[in-house]
């Protein structure tokens, strides 16, 4: 049960990352440089909190699956 509510998160911070990347047409890292160098509008700085939320979550979901996938090959601890 976990690991599939970890699974459709992660799905979910895909996507949102996805359509963040095809919107500004860049990844993360180089929207957060473009960013920092400058003095974005109340929705470029929403984005950019909002997608960094998606690109930590993808990290801490797919670190999350890896430790309950480890869980349950490894029956009774």
């Amino acid at each position: 049960m976990l690991l599939g509510q970890a699974k459709k998160k992660l799905i979910r911070y895909r996507t949102m990352a996805r359509q963040f990347e095809s919107q500004y047409n860049r990844d993360f890292e180089a929207f957060r440089q473009e960013v920092l160098r400058s003095e974005p509008s109340f929705k470029v700085e929403q984005d950019y909190f909002d997608w960094e939320m998606a690109v930590t979550g993808i990290a801490d979901m797919e670190e999350e699956i890896r430790r309950l996938r480890g869980m349950i090959q490894q029956p009774g601890t």
